[in-house]
């Protein structure tokens, strides 16, 4: 059982130990900040917990590792995480008082977990407080602090503040270290964090043939249910993990989901509670987020450039985001109509529009996509209308034929950062009252489940070269399927591509090697949480399959060579 439950579950006493590796902990005499050293000597605090039923032995709640950063900047980020905490400067050699009012829980959790082993060691330490400030914990204090932990970590049905938001994830990363990675995107217009939360087997890095995923909510500020879904499916992927529960294990095992809460804290804190009314849509700037990516159908030229200098900051901030993270599937959370929107959102006029539509490459997929998440809803693909707009037949739609816009974030994706992304509208109301929550929670949680075992559609692989080596920017197109921007491997020489199951011919090009063409099935990968893996190995441009072979066995050769030399 896991130190959590016994917590919820059994009645107990809490003590709390220090316990070194391979030695006693001290504390440390106070230098200036220039005699900090680089890193911090290694310790661990350790939680033991006992009952009359059972006893545990302690166990670590979290390493201390180096420092990163001078003093001030770790200032400037505990001073970020909540107002209420009062502190002195962290270093390591550095005499440390931290002060934190009842309430503020998590953040004392959060600060324990990341602190080094002499500020842990001050801050359970007697001595005068460095701002006389009521609530200074003491160890009962913090004895106590510690068993009201556990009821306070259950998510409840009601909008939540950016703050409390931040708090809770800033909580389930400190309890999930090896599933869960928090980090920031970048900043708001008013420099309110764009907090991400990662979850997955690797959370803190990309690993070869792990597909990544990501769900956007909240880019229009007055549209909240995107919010609070994603909060919740959080929620629920790591206690169905914690529990063992076969379909949290499989997302999480294959995939790393990544979740931004709110792309517009900033026009949530505006936003009126109306169904309808347009008030915190736009960001501090009065900007619609929506309208101000790159579109690669603008007539003006620097409306197509990606490094514009007046883009918005929460719009740099996920542009950014797409250039470190390869994504290959994506949802943005939206509200005010009840169906599953796919690219293109606009047009040119050109091939790509058919009838009233405009049509990608990938249409099929995207279709497919969309009706995943349609037919997976409580009433989506039935068409419901919301007010007076028109019916959606099976509850999807193209975003052009719905209506056009230019600079969507949709279409961005899909163009500029080869990740497909759809765009689903999940409630009539765009500010609906809190308890229709649970309501809208039960709709929507198949989909939003259903939608991430997506990314595993198609082939997946990377692309070597002649040495074997990773081909990074390598193209890899798919016959038929004639993209504005070529899919290209990363850095890895990987590629993914989102297919339905058939027959396909793949062309890989790549400088300075031979333009390979193969062709061959592709299966449906979600049953198996996961797509084809396929690897492409280029030849160098000029050379002959015959001396390729040569070349093979004269490896082959020395190779077994050197094996009868040692074993000889």
């Amino acid at each position: 059982m896991v130190f959590w439950d016994i917590l919820l579950n059994e009645p107990m006493k809490i003590a709390m130990f220090f316990f070194p590796f391979g030695r006693k902990l001290r504390r440390s005499a106070p230098t200036s900040p220039q005699a900090a050293p680089n890193r911090c000597e290694g310790g661990a605090l350790h939680l033991g917990v006992s009952s009359d039923a059972r006893s545990l032995p302690p166990r670590p709640f979290g390493p201390f590792g180096p420092l990163a950063a001078p003093a001030e900047a770790h200032w400037d980020r505990l001073k970020t995480l909540h107002a209420q905490i009062t502190l002195t400067a962290i270093l390591c050699t550095s005499h440390t008082h931290i002060f934190f009012p009842f309430h503020d829980v998590f953040g004392l959790l959060h600060l324990i977990e990341s602190l080094d082993e002499t500020g842990v060691t001050n801050l359970l330490s007697p001595g005068p407080p460095a701002y006389p400030i009521p609530g200074r914990l003491g160890m009962s204090q913090l004895f106590l602090l510690i068993t009201l932990v556990p009821a306070a970590m259950m998510l409840d049905f009601r909008y939540h503040s950016n703050k409390e938001m931040e708090r809770y994830f800033l909580r389930v990363n400190a309890s999930n270290p090896d599933i869960a990675h928090l980090y920031s995107i970048g900043r708001s217009v008013v420099g309110q964090e764009l907090w991400v939360l990662a979850l997955g087997r690797s959370p803190r890095r990309h690993v070869v043939g792990v597909p990544e995923f990501k769900y956007v909510a909240n880019m229009h500020g007055n549209e909240v249910v995107g919010r609070e879904l994603l909060l919740r499916l959080v929620d629920e992927l790591v206690a169905g993990y914690r529990a063992n529960e076969s379909w949290s294990l499989q997302i999480l095992h294959s995939t790393r989901v990544h979740f931004l809460p709110t792309m517009n804290p900033d026009g949530f804190d505006m936003a009126d509670t109306n169904c309808y009314l347009s008030q915190g849509r736009f960001n501090r700037n009065g900007v619609d987020l929506n309208r101000n990516f790159p579109d690669a159908f603008a007539e003006r030229r620097e409306e197509r450039d990606p490094d514009r200098a007046d883009r918005e900051a929460e719009v740099r901030a996920v542009m950014g985001w797409l250039r470190t993270e390869t994504f290959v599937l994506s949802a943005n959370l939206h509200g005010g109509a009840l169906v599953a929107s796919y690219a293109y959102d606009n047009s040119n006029g050109g091939g790509e529009l058919v009838g009233q539509a405009s049509l990608t490459p990938d249409d099929d997929v995207f279709v497919h996509l969309a009706k995943v998440y349609s037919h997976n809803h409580a009433h989506m693909h039935q068409g419901e209308t919301c007010g007076d707009q028109p019916p959606f037949r099976e509850g999807i739609t193209n975003g052009y034929q719905w209506y056009p816009l230019s600079g969507g974030m949709q279409d961005y994706n899909y163009v500029w950062a080869q990740c497909l992304e759809v765009t689903l509208e999940v409630s009539c109301c765009k500010f609906p009252p809190a308890d229709r929550l649970p309501v809208l929670w039960t709709d929507n949680r198949k989909s939003l489940l259903a939608f991430v075992r997506q990314v595993h559609l198609g082939v997946k692989g990377r692309v070597l070269d002649a040495s074997g080596a990773a081909a990074p920017n390598a193209a890899v197109e798919v016959s038929g399927r004639r993209n504005i921007s070529p899919f290209k491997t990363d850095q890895r020489g990987e590629y993914y591509r989102l297919l339905l199951p058939g027959n396909y011919t793949f062309t890989v090009s790549f400088p300075g090697h031979q333009i390979l063409t193969q062709t061959f099935w592709v299966p449906y990968g979600p049953d198996g949480n996961s797509a084809l893996t396929h690897d492409f190995l280029l030849r160098r441009a000029g050379e002959t399959s015959s001396a390729r072979c040569r070349t093979a066995a004269s490896w082959t050769l020395a190779a077994l060579g050197a094996t009868l030399a040692l074993s000889g």
